[in-house]
């Protein structure tokens, strides 16, 4: 028997009022780092989960992508779900020890991009599902976030170029519902390369201010941070602004991710070589203090604790716990992440209903009028026909809005969120 387009609705909207108390009874907030290839983008991951997650081994590592949700935890577990050589779901592998892990997902990295062009259009992108903590869900409170709220971290693909349709594809889907964190590369040489790496973010990005803007490697800038008296990260923001027809001027936030996440290897004693951490940690440090209105005493304070951590990495030395906070403390002042921090409070205080609660319950309300525009069509017809089905019409239309109202009950009852939708209803805003 063909179902009727009045059936066929029915069900869908069923289905979509499921997944809508489903969400409302779990809810989460997410943020998105997406931006273009080579510009950190794995390195600023890493930094805001405290520990090395992402692969960042070579600029044409990152593949596929992660799904980093918060849970306590000082290790992380993290399980493939799609495999490079398969058009088919597949078992998924699970690694639960962060070194298995971290390796597990380098190598499946690697494999798929010793993929040919062929192969890659005829395969399925990895997918990487891990729990960990993540700096934002650990400290909820700063930003704002209430307990019962759940946070994740979607590590997207790089964009390339103007024809990467693929992964253009798999951002739009996932921007829709979270805070973006956009990378970009803070010494692209090439203007008019980084100009049309940003229009591929024209379309992507929706015009709410929700969007970060991250530019990053900014401790490798030269001398002359100006150009007619303004400075490469205004230019920067005039730059954005306008090629992706913002509104509002963009947050943009100058970052040294790769400071940040060296300073915390460092901390859980994860970092393999000392060799270069005067370029990469002790110098970005030393130029950032001497930005600071720091009176000698404060400067020689900081320069001896530097040149005691030094010592102790010489000597292959633990850190004190002492040690290890007014480390952190300066990576984060240095390296840009407290200012990305207020950014994100900021952005989640003035946007947090419209991410969390109005896309999930908008496209809801959306399905609902045009059920009832068909219900209301179906009537029109069958006045003029039978009886029956008008009392069938009328049926369905009475289910709909119990089933509603009952789901929107238990949600309301087992989460605070979901409340939201059984107000809705009571409200007859629908």
């Amino acid at each position: 028997t063909v179902e009727s387009p009045l059936e066929i609705k029915r069900k869908k909207l069923i289905k979509s009022i499921d997944n809508v108390c489903a969400r409302l009874k779990s809810p989460y907030v997410s943020f998105t780092t997406v931006g273009t290839t080579s510009a950190g983008k794995s390195t600023l991951v890493n930094g805001l989960c405290g520990k090395r997650i992402a692969p960042v081994h070579s600029e044409e590592t990152s593949a596929g992508e992660l799904r980093i949700i918060h849970q306590d935890s000082s290790t992380y577990s993290c399980k493939i779900t799609q495999h490079h050589n398969s058009v088919n779901s597949v078992k998924p592998i699970e690694y639960t020890i962060g070194d298995d892990a971290y390796r597990a997902m380098y190598e499946e990295m690697c494999r798929y991009h010793a993929l040919d062009a062929n192969a890659k259009r005829n395969s399925i992108a990895p997918v990487f599902d891990i729990t960990t903590s993540i700096k934002i869900g650990k400290d909820k409170e700063f930003f704002g976030i209430p307990d019962f709220i759940g946070v994740e971290l979607l590590d997207l693909p790089g964009l390339k170029n103007l024809n990467d349709q693929a992964n253009i594809s798999i951002i739009q889907k996932r921007l829709r519902y979270s805070f973006p964190i956009v990378c970009l590369d803070y010494t692209e040489p090439d203007d008019v390369k980084r100009k049309k790496l940003i229009s591929l973010l024209d379309g992507l990005l929706q015009d709410n201010g929700t969007a970060i803007f991250v530019l990053n490697r900014y401790d490798a800038r030269d001398g002359n941070d100006k150009i007619a008296g303004r400075t490469k990260v205004e230019m920067f923001q005039d730059e954005i602004q306008q090629i992706l027809k913002l509104q509002n001027t963009p947050t943009v936030i100058p970052m040294s991710a790769r400071v940040l996440h060296i300073a915390e290897l460092l901390i859980a004693g994860q970092y393999e070589s000392d060799n270069d951490l005067e370029t990469t940690l002790w110098g970005p440090i030393r130029d950032y203090i001497e930005t600071q209105d720091l009176d000698d005493e404060q400067y020689d304070e900081i320069d001896t604790f530097v040149n005691k951590l030094r010592r102790r990495l010489r000597r292959k030395e633990m850190f004190l716990d002492e040690e290890k906070g007014k480390l952190l403390e300066l990576a984060n002042a240095c390296s840009g992440y407290n200012a990305l921090q207020q950014a994100i409070k900021e952005k989640i205080t003035k946007s947090f209903g419209s991410v969390l609660i109005q896309p999930t319950v908008g496209k809801l309300l959306v399905e609902i009028k045009e059920f009832c525009n068909l219900v209301h069509d179906q009537y029109v017809v069958y006045t003029l026909a039978r009886e029956d089905e008008i009392e069938k019409i009328e049926e369905y239309n009475k289910q709909i809005e119990y089933y509603m109202t009952k789901k929107s009950q238990i949600a309301g009852e087992q989460s605070v969120a979901g409340t939201h939708l059984k107000e809705l209803i009571e409200q007859k805003t629908i």
